[in-house]
């Protein structure tokens, strides 16, 4: 079986939006999680809980990685408009998912660390995350013209 450049390119494309949908599905869950149990020490001990963090830090790590993989592949992307604010909300939500991770694990070991910002930060990661994606499916959009 043949696969052409472009068929390639479409199978990159198409494994990063399912990676960064199921790391924005992961970064949710776990940030309920957190809020609903944020009180209980055991957060990070029980399978839900292991089971959110060890994925949400898979993707922090698979997302970028396929993102690169794409501008090696396609380096035109670095010349769309507004690439830049795609990219700086996404490095800037997967450091505040790593702080707050860094935190919450603060906050449950008994350090007095404000559990406030540690949901506070979760929150504006998740946004962040929404921006990054939007800006993605747009210059994808505008690739495809």
């Amino acid at each position: 079986m043949h696969h052409t450049w472009g068929n390639i390119m479409e199978h990159i494309i198409k494994t990063h939006l399912w990676l960064a949908n199921l790391f924005f599905l992961s970064s949710i869950l776990m940030t309920s999680l957190w809020m609903i149990k944020r009180h209980k020490k055991n957060i990070f001990t029980q399978l839900p809980g292991k089971i959110l963090y060890m994925t949400e830090m898979i993707f922090t790590g698979l997302v970028p990685a396929v993102g690169v993989w794409l501008l090696v592949t396609q380096p035109v992307w670095l010349k769309f408009p507004d690439f830049r604010i795609k990219l700086i909300a996404a490095l800037s939500a997967i450091g505040l998912i790593h702080f707050a991770n860094v935190k919450m694990k603060k906050y449950i070991a008994g350090e007095n660390t404000n559990p406030s910002l540690i949901t506070y930060s979760r929150i504006v990661a998740l946004l962040l995350l929404l921006v990054s994606y939007n800006y993605g499916l747009s210059l994808l959009n505008y690739s495809r013209m």
